[in-house]
């Protein structure tokens, strides 16, 4: 099983909401990629993190910076790559992880550097950011075969617009198995590979479905558009999509969904969209809520490569906490597992809550 990500408590996020504002344009100062930056605040030193209060004090810093994350992600402030905001966030959530697993080495304070200056440099809206991924902390570079994948995803200029986030969140993963393998040997390096794995075949299926750069389809969806009334041209809206078991992949059944979706979108630049993310009942909370956040992340990346700008797109995950049914079957569970696109205006709007791309698991025979 892969290592359990912790959430974080509901009583530091609900204590940090409100000194968001305040921490989201922290003065950091941006580095290169190599040494890394300092984080914006110190954590306390390594052997004052026994008590209560230095612990509480040091989760609530880190908890910060991904709530920081997640205000620059609704800020409207673009353009910046999925690419370098998911490795941001995978950067944190690493130094966030480590932390909760009682982890007191200075991997933490590292990882918390590279998130917090990649933070930084996109507030800044610094053009140029880097695309290499520095190994920290003394971690090994494990498994050269991903390592030269992802020079290539980065190489295919059409794919990497829907890829970028999983390529990202593969290559820290990386360096996050090699930093394990460093510390207690590769047999617990394990898991942490599987999960850098499994972000690679998601990148490879991303950037299969992504939206050509010069799509016919997309222009002749246009015309055809445009060919209707004005009050018909937005009058049907498909309001949601769905995802496999355990996946946040846009799949070949949800791609002809979403080019709908673009094509209306495109047809009315003054409506903007809210994306939601959800996940079916089964799994932790925290798991559930990280993965909501990139099926969002995923429907957003391909609607911005379909001609859709990202500013008017702004995503939020739910996790398991908003099941559309009430699920005891797979057939539930798979209605649950969907990405909700929610309109800033519906006057001129009927919102169709399709099913078509339902990815319902297989049965499993009796044993």
């Amino acid at each position: 099983m892969m290592k359990p990500m912790h959430t974080l408590p509901a009583l530091i996020r609900g204590a940090l909401a409100a000194m968001a504002a305040l921490l989201a344009f922290a003065a950091i100062a941006p580095a290169a990629a190599q040494p890394a930056a300092q984080p914006a605040a110190p954590l306390n030193p390594q052997q004052a993190r026994i008590t209560d209060s230095a612990i509480r004090a040091d989760q609530g810093f880190i908890a910060s910076q991904l709530e920081r994350a997640r205000v620059l992600n609704e800020s409207g402030i673009q353009p910046f790559s999925a690419y370098h905001y998911a490795k941001a966030v995978h950067w944190l959530e690493f130094a966030y992880d480590e932390y909760e697993m009682k982890n007191r080495s200075g991997v933490i304070e590292a990882a918390l550097a590279e998130g917090t200056r990649l933070l930084a440099a996109m507030e800044l809206k610094q053009a140029d950011l880097p695309m290499d991924t520095p190994l920290i902390a003394g971690a090994t570079r494990v498994r050269a075969d991903l390592w030269s994948a992802a020079e290539k995803f980065k190489a295919d200029t059409n794919g990497f617009r829907c890829s970028g986030g999983d390529v990202a969140r593969m290559e820290v993963q990386l360096v996050w198995a090699g930093y394990i393998q460093h510390d207690m040997g590769w047999r617990s390096a394990k898991p942490y590979l599987q999960a850098a794995e499994r972000y690679y075949r998601d990148a490879l299926a991303a950037a299969e479905t992504c939206p050509l750069l010069a799509d016919g389809k997309r222009a002749i969806d246009d015309a055809a558009l445009a060919k209707l009334p004005p009050a018909k041209q937005i009058e049907i809206l498909a309001d949601r999509v769905h995802f496999a078991y355990d996946r946040a992949v846009i799949a070949v059944a949800t791609a002809p969904v979403l080019d709908r979706i673009a094509s209306v979108l495109r047809a009315n630049p003054a409506l903007s969209v809210t994306i939601e993310g959800h996940a079916d009942e089964r799994g932790g909370d925290n798991y559930n809520l990280r993965l909501s956040q990139r099926r969002a992340d995923a429907v957003r990346a391909y609607l911005a490569a379909a001609g859709v700008e990202r500013a008017r797109m702004k995503t939020v995950a739910y996790g398991k906490s908003r099941p559309e049914v009430k699920a005891s079957d797979i057939e539930g569970y798979a209605v649950n597992r969907r990405v909700v696109i929610v309109p800033s205006a519906t006057s001129d709007l009927r919102l169709e809550p399709q099913r078509d791309d339902l990815q319902i698991e297989k049965r499993r025979g009796k044993q």
